[in-house]
């Protein structure tokens, strides 16, 4: 649903384009959230989380967040997960990237770890842990685990058992670590006998502008940060014993977003009646793989601009990064969305995304084809846009050391499980 973190992972738990909670920026140094935003994702949202709970299961988060910590002081916690649905927290509240007082690790409300040495080395492995134990809970109830892995976002590291055993070097120590670790808890899922649902996914492309530290996109444009195939493009699985066909694949547009609407399918339980939810269950889809996707259409924002648009078999770019270097952006480590950093373009770039992914061959802007696609693709952009109301974008609400977490002012510096 979007190129980078936080919105993102906003659209996979409400069902909703970022734009509409107001979880993006078109500010370069706001894009994402950091430890020190006092934005986060506004309490009127539902997640699937919360409607889970409402509705008798037992929630729980382990890994990383991203979608807020505080908002007034370095304590208060509003935006924690503990405050959207997830009855218990293990992990990190944001990235583990341009972190100015160390990693942090947080139990429910409470910072438990922050800028210890050893944290990185064992950190999976304690994810894996925590997954399992939840899994092990045996309340009557049916469970929902959100496990977020920090693998494999830069810095890369990994445990002992996992450094050099890749020819890809330490990003391909990190996927084997991770692959180990779903493994381990997929294996675990199995022990417990319980009908289990896995779902594995990404929140978006590979940063390519830290080379071999930050993935590749194969054949696909571009990669994390812009909207063309290389950032928002990824693969995903499902697992369902009994429902689910193995080994099976499908080539049908689907979104992040959709995760919410299909959680709320298999568990029987309504969707809310008070908002749009722009996700669609795939349910069916899963069921049945030659099943045509669910979206007439879909758009692709770039922070809080909508720079493209899907009308199968159709996508048309309305701006494209100023590149520095092939289609990638080293100037400011990612590209970003409005000019002068992008030029928005007087004709868009039309491409058949479903034989050429890889975005090398623009339809002709004199092509009757491209007049008739551009006609369908800015009447499903006009309708919705109708539908988008203005609300505060948290990612700009303000940031500070005095909303930064810091577990032993001010030495900022506590360790427990590392």
């Amino acid at each position: 649903a979007a190129p980078l973190c936080t919105p993102s992972r906003a659209a996979l738990m409400t069902g909703r384009y970022p734009i509409r909670s107001g979880m993006c920026s078109n500010e370069t140094s706001h894009r994402v959230l950091d430890g020190r935003s006092r934005g986060g994702l506004p309490a009127n949202e539902t997640t699937i989380a919360e409607a889970l709970l409402e509705n008798g299961y037992r929630t729980k988060i382990v890994g990383k967040w991203h979608l807020g910590i505080n908002s007034e002081n370095q304590t208060d916690g509003i935006h924690l997960p503990t405050r959207h649905g997830f009855e218990s927290f293990y992990g990190m509240p944001w990235s583990n990237v341009g972190i100015s007082r160390g990693l942090m690790v947080y139990e429910n409300e409470t910072l438990v770890e922050q800028a210890c040495p050893t944290t990185w080395q064992n950190l999976t492995h304690r994810y894996t842990a925590k997954a399992m134990e939840f899994l092990d809970y045996d309340s009557g109830a049916p469970h929902f685990l959100y496990l977020s892995f920090t693998h494999v976002h830069a810095p890369m590291f990994s445990n002992a058992a996992f450094q050099n055993v890749s020819l890809r070097g330490a990003f391909g120590d990190n996927v084997a670590e991770v692959d180990d670790a779903v493994g381990q808890v997929v294996a675990h899922a199995k022990k417990t006998g319980r009908d289990t649902v896995v779902f594995l996914a990404s929140d978006n492309g590979p940063w390519r502008e830290l080379s071999l530290s930050g993935g590749s996109a194969g054949l696909l444009r571009g990669g994390k940060g812009q909207i063309f195939e290389g950032g928002i493009r990824l693969p995903a699985m499902a697992w369902w014993p009994g429902q689910i066909p193995a080994g099976i694949l499908s080539d049908a547009l689907v979104s992040s977003m959709d995760f919410f609407p299909t959680i709320m399918d298999i568990a029987g339980i309504p969707l809310p009646k008070d908002r749009i939810i722009d996700g669609k269950s795939i349910l069916p889809l899963l069921k049945s793989p030659n099943l045509a996707s669910p979206h007439e259409s879909l758009m692709h924002y770039c922070g809080c601009s909508l720079n493209a648009a899907r009308v199968p078999p159709y996508k048309a770019v309305f701006a494209v990064p100023v590149f520095d270097a092939g289609t990638m952006c080293h100037k400011t480590g990612l590209c970003q969305c409005v000019p002068p950093l992008v030029t928005v373009l007087e004709a868009p770039l039309l491409y058949q995304i479903d034989i050429d992914p890889g975005e090398n061959y623009p339809i002709g802007k004199n092509e009757q084809e491209y007049v008739d696609a551009i006609r369908l693709i800015n009447f499903a952009v006009e309708a919705h846009q109708m539908t988008v109301a203005s609300v505060p974008i948290q990612n700009e609400l303000g940031e500070g050391d005095e909303y930064e977490p810091c577990c032993n002012p001010p030495k900022c510096q506590c360790c427990k499980d590392c």
